[in-house]
């Protein structure tokens, strides 16, 4: 992953990658459940499965910004839930 200005980036190949792992894991009516979820190539998951599949468990470290994200994303899709 490319950090510019303390930001993670998904560089072209990792999202090529998510993109495929994304379309195969996409069930209607399911919860998606993702570890690592509040930075890099995790974040950019959840971002993804809620515009596909609306509903995401972020999992990572209770200090991470997974709280933050689960409010920018919507906390009707998704839940944070701090973990060790």
């Amino acid at each position: 992953m490319n950090s510019e200005n303390g930001e993670n980036r998904v560089n072209s190949k990792e999202r090529w990658i998510f993109d495929i792992l994304c379309s195969k894991v996409c069930v209607k009516g399911a919860v998606t459940l993702v570890t690592g979820g509040a930075s890099g190539l995790g974040k950019a998951t959840v971002e993804r499965l809620v515009q596909q599949c609306g509903k995401v468990v972020l999992c990572d470290l209770p200090n991470s910004k997974g709280n933050e994200i689960a409010k920018t994303l919507g906390e009707d899709k998704v839940i944070f839930a701090p973990v060790n």
